[in-house]
Order: C-alpha cells, then structure tokens, then sequence
C-alpha cells in the first residue's frame, strides 16, 4: 500500500479506537502538472451503536469504474456478547455482501481484536462500498469501520 495509505490507516487507529471519529471522506484526485490524473482515493470511517441488522457502519462515496485496492478495518467496542458479535459485519459492494470480515470478540465487554480485510475489486459499473453489520448488534455494542480505496490503473 502506498504511504497515503498507512498515513491514513494511522488515523483510523488513532479516530476510531480512541473514539474520535471523523465524518465520512471525499474522493481524493491528484493532477500532475499535465492534467493527467495521478491518483484517485478516498476514505470513509463510522460508528454505530447497538446496529440492526444489514446497519451500514461506514461506506465510501460512489467510486467510479474500474479497479480497486481496498482495505477495510473494523472494531467493536462496548457490551459485547461474544457467540453474536464475533466475524458479525460484512464487506458490500454497492448492495451486495461480497466477504465476511473476521472480527474475533473474546468477552462480554470492553475492546475486541481489530478485524481487517484488503482485497482488489473490479467495479464493473460506479458503485459505493461499505462495511455493515451482518446480525444485529448486542444493545450497548459499538461497531467502528473504516475504509480505505485507492484506484488501480489510473
């Protein structure tokens, strides 16, 4: 991943597990001095407490077609109940889950272990992504993600 996105997986850390969580990212594009697109990127980071289910927890601006490196990161703090929020959210492009996010929740309280998934997408057609909750959420869990997208092939 480029250092942009260790910088910004950094943040994550720092926003979401010590409970400062910013708003959703924009799409990031740079130019070189031609005009010519150098990079395209973005970012998107929630919380959601007590989530339903299907609850988006983060999700990205619609990101143009084309193929992408996406890291997603995910974080469940509170009352937590192990056997229901354990690998309980979900990676979706546009409105389908494509892959389970494994997210070990080892008791009844406090932090879990950080869940993460990094896998290139091929968007046939302009499409958000996101991070949802697969069950609903224990009342009092709180269910932190955050994404990261950057464009292949630019």
């Amino acid at each position: 991943m480029p250092d942009s996105t260790n910088s910004l997986m950094n943040k994550f850390y720092q926003a979401v597990v010590e409970g400062n969580v910013p708003l959703l990212g924009a799409i990031a594009t740079t130019r070189a001095a031609n005009g010519v697109e150098a990079s395209t990127s973005t970012t998107a980071n929630g919380s959601v407490t007590s989530p339903g289910a299907d609850a988006a927890i983060a999700t990205t601006a619609t990101l143009p077609a084309g193929t992408w490196e996406i890291e997603a990161k995910t974080f469940i703090t509170g009352t937590t109940v192990a056997a229901l929020e354990s690998d309980n959210m979900k990676f979706k492009i546009g409105a389908t889950a494509v892959a389970t996010i494994i997210n070990p929740v080892p008791g009844t309280t406090g932090a879990t272990d950080t869940g993460e998934i990094r896998m290139r997408v091929n968007l046939p057609a302009p499409s958000p992504v996101s991070v949802a909750s697969g069950a609903a959420g224990t009342t009092g869990a709180v269910y932190k993600a955050s994404i990261v997208a950057n464009k292949v092939g630019y």
